[in-house]
This record gives structure tokens, sequence and C-alpha cells, in this order.
């Protein structure tokens, strides 16, 4: 939240507003309410997919999808240790250096 973080307090005294951070410090942060700019778990089903471990199949009309939980859950948590923001498609400095 950015009341945690003492942002938005610090945008209040500059008479700014929660989404102005990213107008006035657009290197440093990424703010966003309600998503990401990347759907991390549409790469994690990608990659669950190129490695063979979502099988599909029709039940009447609709598309089904079969897999080990374990295994999805395990990429994603891979994701998350590995470059967090990278699977949410979130900016860094670092990333915009």
């Amino acid at each position: 939240m950015l009341t945690q973080t003492g942002i938005e307090n610090g945008l209040r005294k500059l008479g700014l507003g929660p989404g102005d951070a990213v107008k006035v410090h657009k290197d440093l942060y990424y703010l966003d309410y309600g998503g990401t700019p990347d759907d991390a778990w549409q790469k994690v089903q990608d990659e669950a997919e190129r490695s063979g471990l979502i099988r599909r199949h029709r039940i009447g009309n609709a598309e089904c999808m079969l897999f080990r939980a374990r295994a999805i859950v395990q990429i994603y948590v891979d994701g998350l240790r590995s470059d967090p923001f990278g699977l949410f498609g979130v900016k860094t400095a670092a990333r915009l250096a």
C-alpha cells in the first residue's frame, strides 16, 4: 500500500495524488490499480504448455485443461523467486538502465 511506504504522504504534501507518482518518478516506481502490465498466470500457463505439463480435452462445448497443480504453482514460485518484477512485466530502474 502507498500509505505503508510513505509515498502517499509525500505526494500529498506536494499537492499530488497517488497516480501522479508515476509522472513524477516514472523511472523509479510503477503504481497501478487493478492489474499489472503482463498477465503472470498467462506466462506460467505458456511455460507449462511448452513443458508438456498441460493436457487439453473437450467436455461438451467446454475446452478443459488437465494438469497437476503442484507443478504449475512451482513454475509461478520459481518466477517470483527469480524475477518477480519481470513476471508481472513491471519495469524497474535496473531494467530501464
